[in-house]
């Protein structure tokens, strides 16, 4: 069994857990916020195993439960970089800056990369369209 699949039955548990208790209730959410951790190491797994889309979902689920949790915010973003969802990683990043000056340095790299990338994609989509236009007239 590997990492993630402990991740994933630890989160299975503690949902059976959350079953018993009504939701709202002290009990419940001291339960729930239990499947902080667990979200955010399964998210640092997809992160390693490039599964970005399924590391978006654990980070998103952890920031369901704490909006400005530090390291959701960082490993959402790095996931989203990697699908080329660059506006909303930079959103991230930015509540990420705002929220945690101390981060500034490695916010400004990360926000210097989007930078670039949208560049490069926008120099991809020109080119495109330059050959794509290029046999009309």
């Amino acid at each position: 069994m590997n990492a993630s699949q402990k991740y994933r039955e630890a989160l299975n548990r503690i949902d059976t857990l959350l079953l018993r208790e009504k939701p709202g209730d002290p009990e419940w959410i001291d339960l729930d916020r239990q499947n902080i951790p667990l979200f955010l190491n399964l998210c640092l797994c997809y992160l390693n195993w490039k599964q970005y889309y399924e590391a978006i979902d654990a980070a998103t689920e952890v920031l369901k439960r704490d909006k400005l949790n530090e390291k959701a915010l960082y490993r959402r973003a790095k996931g989203r970089i990697a699908v080329w969802d660059l506006e909303k990683a930079e959103d991230d990043l930015k509540m990420l800056q705002q929220q945690y000056p101390g981060n500034a340095n490695l916010v400004k790299i990360e926000l210097e990369r989007i930078q670039s990338l949208i560049k490069e994609r926008e120099e991809s989509a020109k080119n495109t369209y330059k050959h794509m236009f290029k046999n009309v007239y």
